[in-house]
């Protein structure tokens, strides 16, 4: 019985709010002003917000710039809402809309200006601020005590020009910077760079801040608010009898959205929990899924002849199935000391040929062990591995490349900001991946020799050509076949020792590289037991690698 009543007054309820809704379209032009109004009311604070940030960066008050990107995201965001509303086009005019995506474009021009310019200031003041701890700590100090004096008055000049950048502070500094630039070592020659960084930004920062504020974009939004305005005092006192209708429908509507609400709030923490649970499911699922078809199918997604995309697009594979902001491939030397980084990606951007020494990294200990799990505290682990490429790391999962002759030739490894999910899933793709790796590793160690052969070939063709060419100097003649020998074969130190007439001694007629100059026209005893003269008496090849 209740219930029917209920559904009786609701249904009465609603009834009525669609015949005051469609008296009220006879009668008045419902035009969206609320929703309107609204939105230029937001677009205002945003620029509010986005002029008052501005400064708070300027100041140093705060640090991130996700508020900035918000802002602007927000804005841009309400005013395509904004061209949207027919209202707009109607009764405002399209023309000032479009003036103002203008102005909010060039805003957004100016505002990634600005976080350039200002990121590359605080990375600056920063490390002043850290050589000023240094400067007044206790631990010794290399430099002299004028040094110390001029850079402690060098840094008060920056923090006091950080604040008001003046003219007459910058030629105060400039002398300071010249003093300190005499044979200066590495800690003084980045302090000096920094210095001329922090000059250089703060008057491009306020340049930019005065190009922001010359837009006058305030007024623009306070005309179309105050346009909008009128429109909406004009609409609400023709609507006036029709508020009245809808007053009690609204009070009803208003519990009936409370009640709506509270009974949503009890199940959404429960269908939040399965939904993302689900969905974690499904997008491990399907990167996974993804990941496998792009190892299998490499060579078909290549739309490019760059050998680079082979790499790529494996690197690719592992970040997006595994979730990770680091993958990379390498190759040892054949020296065991060092490694080369064929193929990089970091957050999405690919590089190679990076060099570095596999002491105390983590690249040593896959070498040694075949496979490198760490979960998290990755810096502790490899406290002294200053890898550019792994700075902000936490988590690392490495594994060995070893071709047909059981020998390893280079490593395959991904690492992530933030602990790996699932380590088993992560080791179990990355050793999937390896026998693509060893073909890709295979394949750019054949193009490199490929490469060096070629380029022999074409040392070889210009020497004989330069020898012929230049032949009628013997000491040229000589000289020229020594220099063609270091060359072609990137050697320290090429000479042409000769036997004399009384086959008992022999003499270098000519040398060039490292010290070339100490053996140069000496002569020497056949029997003296030297690599040369082993080589003259066996007549044979000699070749110690």
């Amino acid at each position: 019985m209740t219930t029917g009543r209920t559904n009786y007054w609701a249904g009465f309820i609603l009834l009525t709010l669609v015949i005051s809704f469609f008296f009220y379209k006879s009668v008045f032009n419902d035009l969206p002003l609320d929703e309107t109004l609204s939105t230029i009311e937001d677009i205002q604070s945003l620029q509010v917000q986005l002029h008052r940030d501005l400064l708070r960066y300027r100041s140093n008050q705060i640090q991130q710039y996700d508020t900035l990107n918000k802002t602007l995201l927000a804005l841009n965001d309400n005013v395509e809402h904004l061209s949207d509303i027919h209202v707009t086009s109607d009764e405002i005019g399209i023309e000032k809309i479009n003036n103002l995506k203008d102005l909010i474009t060039h805003e957004s021009i100016f505002v990634e200006d600005f976080k350039t310019h200002h990121s590359i200031l605080q990375n600056s003041l920063s490390y002043i601020f850290n050589v000023s701890k240094d400067l007044y700590s206790r631990k010794p100090k290399s430099q002299s005590k004028q040094q110390l004096r001029t850079t402690a008055e060098l840094i008060t000049l920056l923090l006091e020009y950080n604040e008001e950048p003046e003219d007459d502070i910058a030629s105060k500094i400039y002398p300071l910077i010249d003093a300190l630039n005499h044979n200066p070592d590495v800690d003084t020659n980045s302090l000096i760079n920094h210095s001329l960084m922090i000059i250089e930004r703060l008057p491009a920062i306020d340049e930019i801040l005065n190009r922001f504020n010359s837009l006058n974009v305030e007024n623009q939004i306070i005309l179309l608010k105050d346009t909008v305005s009128k429109l909406k005092t004009d609409q609400d006192n023709d609507a006036q009898i029709f508020n009245i209708l809808l007053f009690l429908c609204t009070i009803y509507l208003i519990f009936y959205i409370l009640y709506i609400f509270i009974t949503l709030r009890k199940n959404e923490e429960e269908l939040s929990s399965s939904n993302e649970k689900l969905n974690d499911e499904v997008k491990l699922r399907t990167n996974t899924e993804k990941a496998l078809y792009q190892l299998v199918n490499i060579d078909k997604n290549r739309s490019t002849d760059n050998d680079d995309d082979r790499i790529l697009f494996l690197l690719s594979a592992l970040c997006d199935s595994l979730n990770v902001e680091y993958a990379y491939i390498s190759r040892i030397h054949s020296s065991g000391s060092k490694a080369e980084i064929i193929g990089l990606l970091d957050h999405g951007m690919f590089t190679g040929n990076i060099s570095h020494k596999l002491a105390d990294t983590p690249c040593d200990e896959v070498i040694k062990n075949g496979r490198l799990v760490l979960n998290q505290d990755f810096s502790n682990y490899f406290p002294d591995c200053h890898h550019d490429f792994l700075q902000n790391a936490d988590s690392y999962i490495g594994v060995s490349l070893i071709d047909k002759k059981e020998n390893i030739i280079g490593l395959l490894a991904i690492a992530s900001a933030s602990p790996i999910s699932d380590t088993n899933l992560a080791e179990n793709i990355l050793t999937i991946a390896t026998s693509r790796a060893i073909i890709e590793l295979e394949y750019q160690i054949e193009i490199n020799d490929s490469k060096r052969y070629q380029q022999g070939l074409a040392l070889i063709d210009d020497w004989i050509a330069r020898l012929i060419t230049e032949g009628y100097e013997k000491d040229a003649f000589f000289k020229n076949i020594c220099r063609a020998a270091q060359e072609i074969t990137r050697s320290q130190l090429a000479a042409f020792p000769a036997l004399l007439k009384d086959r008992q001694t022999y003499r270098y007629l000519s040398a060039s590289g490292s010290h070339y100059e100490k053996i140069e026209c000496l002569s020497f005893d056949i029997e003296d037991g030297d690599l040369c003269s082993w080589i003259m008496m066996h007549n044979k090849n000699l070749l110690i690698n």
